[in-house]
């Protein structure tokens, strides 16, 4: 299948009919997702799963994530290299399972974390927010005020560069 037209612009009838294309692909690749995908826009970068629509409606609004060229979240075979001499395929999905083991056990790691940090300080009456942040060269888990909490949430929002979003975290952690 033809790909060029990711690089084209979203407003040519040749993107509009490669997400047609790509939509297509998917839903005949993997038809027991209940009409929801990865979305391959270049926010969502194939983390977020959505609906046909939507998806249709970020690869317009927002484009197709040019280096997703291989749909393996979408049903297309990969060659996988073996220590064999043969070569096998393996379907795409496979990898949707090993995500979700992965992300499952950070998550439920990161809620016991949560629930015994929160207990252990909100003994005292205090109300904490864990935060977890690439600091020193390493990912740290802090326990936040809301006031830092909510400065480092408005923060983020404004787009600040990693500098400044350093500053205004190591600000906070020194209040605490």
């Amino acid at each position: 299948m033809d790909r060029s037209w990711i690089n084209s612009r979203r407003t040519n009838v040749e993107y509009e009919n490669g997400v047609q294309e790509f939509l297509e692909f998917a839903q005949k690749n993997l038809p027991d997702s209940n009409n929801k995908f990865y979305c391959s826009c270049v926010k969502c970068i194939n983390l977020r799963q959505l609906h046909v629509e939507l998806i249709r409606e970020h690869l317009f609004c927002d484009g197709f994530c040019k280096s997703y060229t291989e749909w393996i979240r979408h049903g297309e075979s990969v060659e996988m290299p073996s220590m064999s001499s043969h070569k096998e395929k393996v379907r795409g999905d496979t990898y949707d399972h090993m995500d979700d083991m992965i992300r499952d056990f950070g998550v439920e790691s990161f809620a016991r974390a949560h629930s015994y940090i929160s207990t252990r300080l909100n003994e005292g009456g205090k109300q904490c927010y864990l935060a977890l942040y690439y600091y020193q060269n390493r990912w740290q888990l802090f326990i936040l005020s809301p006031v830092q909490n909510t400065i480092v949430f408005l923060s983020s929002l404004g787009n600040k560069p990693n500098r400044q979003f350093k500053n205004i975290i190591d600000a906070a952690m020194e209040a605490s």
